[in-house]
């Protein structure tokens, strides 16, 4: 629960991010700004997305292995489970430092996308686990770290699409099958539950400029 003061100092920290954001300065450059204050908007931000991940992350990493059509390599099995677990861990271990979660949350979901991408083709679940890494950098670490993700996230596909038509790599074709039903289930039930996460990360700063805008016009 917040106090009225930890929410007037994260109104406060959202000032000053709007004003800095329109002189180009980075999240991170924001948090000296606002002296480190607890709970600034983006710990908020963080905690309410890794409080949806932790309940979207091990129902979708479920429906992905079980959903998948046979066969099943163990690799991608343990993978795929263990972003599933990983994703509350990070949710229930305050103790880690704001940019470590931040930074390691982001690492998780652009590893897991080259790796999806590399085993299992052109699946949708892929694509939007890249884009929740840009909004991730856009939040947490600025624009210059969102477009660099734009980018690595260009650069995997450029790779792995050329190790793929090079037989370096070979995804199974049954994936996409769209005379499969148990495809389009899949595909379905991964693609809700990545997008609740994703908005849930936009809704909330959308929130946040809301009230603080609200604020200053009282």
């Amino acid at each position: 629960i917040i106090t009225p003061e930890e929410q007037c100092e994260c109104d406060q920290a959202l000032a000053i991010e709007s004003h800095a954001a329109m002189r180009g300065r980075s999240a991170t450059e924001m948090d000296g700004l606002t002296g480190g204050a607890l709970p600034s908007w983006r710990h908020e931000a963080l905690r309410s997305m890794l409080t949806i991940g932790a309940i979207v992350a091990p129902i979708a990493a479920l429906v992905a292995i079980v959903g998948r059509p046979p066969p099943r390599p163990l690799l991608d099995t343990v993978v795929i489970g263990a972003v599933g677990v990983v994703v509350p861990v990070l949710r229930l271990w305050p103790s880690v430092r704001f940019t470590a979660r931040a930074a390691l949350t982001m690492m998780i979901f652009y590893g897991v996308s080259v790796f999806v991408i590399a085993t299992s083709g052109l699946v949708s679940g892929a694509t939007l686990l890249f884009a929740l890494t840009s909004v991730f950098g856009a939040i947490y670490f600025g624009r210059a770290v969102a477009f660099a993700m734009v980018a690595l996230g260009a650069l995997a596909f450029i790779c792995v699409g050329w190790a793929t038509t090079h037989a370096a790599v070979a995804p199974p074709t049954n994936l996409l099958d769209p005379h499969l039903f148990v495809n389009w289930v899949r595909v379905g039930l991964v693609f809700a539950s990545i997008s609740v996460l994703l908005t849930s990360g936009v809704a909330f700063v959308i929130g946040r400029v809301e009230a603080t805008a609200r604020d200053l016009r009282v």
